[in-house]
């Protein structure tokens, strides 16, 4: 490993650790910048494009939990392309935060760990591998991500994750992590969720969304897909503590929770599947246009109970109703319309 701590670098020979990690790191807790940056009175030490483009390693490392904050512009693939692993940005101290400024700028592969926001204000690109992006504040963007491989995004506390941007492109799985603070993702195409948990409210949007892992949810959560695009979330491990919203186009959308759930006021335009092991309650409108399996006792087991809220109506437009609970309860303003199809109401286990 090579380590270089410095209050300046000019880089203007070679610097090649060859398959070791290459760290770099300023001095006095000053700012550090990259690309064409601008850093500001506190700025240490200033890493142009060509110099990064100098540096030969497998990993590179530039900061550590001393350094103040960290500002990237305009780092092409030229400028990084050596650096052929994973390039980590370490501003970790509790005050220090990492933004990538006005141009945009690509990695093979980028870790960046915060001890405050991370703001994406320009087009973040990793070009052959994952972006794992760790905030001791909020995540922000005002431009898109696009990640070849797969994502990490984690927030603490209160604070919010927001990745909203309609071009978001994630290739690869992306695991969410959360305090009590909202999270909400946007991928402009498929989008795959890795094991997550998470502590406050998810809204998840995107083309096809289908899942590796269990999610854990404490707050309500929301899944939008649109088009024929299907939402297949059916991780027997989910837990989903608070209400689930679902809106589709005319793709299926199927849903598993391992414990007891609640579906939320929903719009389908095609099939749904909602199975959960410890009872299903309807607590807003559900309108679907194709057949529908709604499933409060999914385990068979003796819990499990299919309950209608008070108001709450589910209407599938002619199209087939099945319903399955230990027991079912249709409150007094509750409603199921099949309309001119059947609606099929079938015992948990061990009922006739």
């Amino acid at each position: 490993p090579l380590l270089l701590r410095r209050s300046h670098i000019d880089l203007q020979g070679t610097l090649n650790s060859g398959t070791a990690t290459t760290t770099l790191i300023v001095t006095n807790g000053k700012t550090m910048g990259l690309g064409d940056a601008t850093c500001g009175s506190t700025c240490g030490m200033l890493i142009s494009g060509s110099e990064l483009e100098n540096i030969t390693a497998a990993n590179l490392i530039i900061g550590d939990s001393t350094v103040g904050d960290i500002f990237v512009d305009n780092i092409t693939a030229a400028n990084s392309n050596k650096i052929s692993g994973i390039t980590t940005l370490n501003a970790s101290k509790s005050t220090s935060a990492v933004t990538f400024l006005t141009n945009s700028s690509t990695f093979n592969a980028l870790t960046v760990n915060s001890g405050q926001e991370i703001a994406v204000n320009a087009l973040l690109t990793t070009d052959t591998a994952g972006l794992t992006l760790n905030a001791g504040a909020a995540i922000t963007q005002s431009a898109a991500l696009s990640v070849a491989g797969t994502s990490s995004f984690q927030v603490t506390g209160t604070d919010a994750l927001t990745l909203t941007n309609t071009s978001n492109d994630f290739t690869g799985a992306v695991e969410l992590s959360s305090g009590t603070g909202a999270v909400q993702l946007t991928d402009a195409n498929a989008l795959t969720l890795a094991a997550s948990s998470l502590g406050g409210t998810l809204t998840i949007a995107g083309g096809t969304i289908t899942q590796t892992g269990a999610l854990s949810v404490t707050g309500t959560s929301s899944f939008t897909v649109t088009g024929t695009d299907t939402l297949t979330l059916t991780n027997t491990s989910n837990a989903f503590t608070g209400a689930v919203t679902l809106s589709s186009g005319t793709g299926k959308a199927a849903v598993i929770a391992s414990g007891a759930a609640s579906l939320a006021a929903s719009t389908l335009g095609g099939e749904l599947d909602f199975f959960a092991n410890d009872g299903l309650t309807i607590s807003g409108n559900v309108t679907t246009a194709g057949s529908t399996n709604l499933n409060g006792n999914n385990n068979s087991d003796t819990t499990g109970d299919f309950i209608v809220s008070d108001g709450a109506t589910v209407s599938t437009t002619n199209n087939a109703l099945l319903i399955t609970g230990k027991d079912f309860n249709l409150n007094t303003t509750g409603a199921l319309n099949s309309g001119s199809a059947t609606t099929s109401i079938a015992p948990g286990a061990g009922k006739t």
